[in-house]
Formats: structure tokens, sequence, C-alpha cells
């Protein structure tokens, strides 16, 4: 019995996205608006006339933007390489084979699954799956960390028997945290 999935090597997150720049442009837009209405209050009706027209154009524009991402999934940033498998006696991740003799624990961080609706996404889009995590902890105090990509929600409770089997035999500690 194995447990099959995708390795993930995430690329490095860009420091400035679109979502910052535009959160950094609205404060600085609406602190000069602030600034402008205490100086000059024979412009303050002007200044509200466009100060709305700007705030009813972004409203429009994120609207537009929900609707053409709605049920699509992300974008994958990074790239997917190999696979996990999960045998009685050994564990396989992409290129690397560990023999359970050698580890000494397991964590599997199962947040993600592809297609799960985004909470924090106002965008109404589907995770790529690719917020999971295996850390594997070695008897001699070494530790590797892999990400993975999950297809479906209960992937890893699929494979459970050969997880009893690590705890069970080989004294492996397994602990699989799914939120």
């Amino acid at each position: 019995m194995c447990f099959d999935l995708k390795v993930f090597y995430p690329h490095k997150e860009k420091n400035m996205t679109l979502d910052k720049v535009l959160l950094i442009f609205g404060f600085c837009f609406l602190t000069i608006i602030g600034i402008l209405f205490s100086i000059k209050s024979a412009y303050t009706s002007n200044l509200l006339h466009v100060f709305n027209f700007l705030v009813l154009l972004a409203i429009v524009g994120y609207v537009v933007r929900a609707i053409r991402r709605k049920g699509k999934i992300q974008t994958l940033h990074g790239r997917c390489s190999g696979s996990i498998v999960f045998s009685t006696s050994k564990i396989k991740i992409d290129e690397n084979v560990y023999d359970c003799s050698e580890i000494k624990s397991l964590l599997i961080y199962s947040h993600d699954y592809r297609g799960k609706p985004l909470l924090y996404s106002m965008d109404n889009m589907l995770s790529n799956g690719s917020n999971n995590e295996i850390i594997v902890k070695f008897k001699n105090n070494n530790e590797s960390k892999f990400y993975f990509i999950q297809e479906n929600r209960s992937a890893i409770k699929k494979y459970s028997p050969i997880f009893e089997k690590y705890i069970n035999e080989d004294g492996i500690y397994v602990e699989i945290v799914d939120f």
C-alpha cells in the first residue's frame, strides 16, 4: 500500500505584491485628501465629488475582477516534481529515499487541498492545494521539510494503516494536523 502526493517547491515570495502596492497607494491617497480638506475648505465640495468618483471606480473595478476570477484555481507559484510515497519500510519524497529505521518523527500539516474555497480571498478563487507540508525528523536530530500538493481532502486519511504501522512497529511518532 502506497501513499502518493506531488512534491512542491515554492518560489520565494516577492516582497511587493500588487495587493500591497494598492494598499500603500490607497493610504497615501486618503492622507493627501485629508490634508487638502483641512487646508482648503473652498475646494472641499469639488474634492468630495472627485473622491466619490474614484471610490465608485475602485468598487466597480473590484466587482469586475471578482466576477472574472470566481471559481478559478489559483496559479501555482513554484515547481512540481516527483511524488511522495509512503511504503511499509521506506519513505520516498521526490528523489530522497528514507529508511524507517532512521526516522524519529513524521509531522504532516494538511491545510489545503485542490479546489478548496479560499476564505481570505475576496475574489472567490479556489485553492491550488499547495499549502501543505511534511517535516521529517531523524534520529540524528536532523530535519527535512517538504511542501506537497494534495488533490483531494481525504488523501491523507486514506493511508492511516501505514501510519499506524509506523507508530506500532517502527516506533515513529506520526502526527497529522488537518485543518
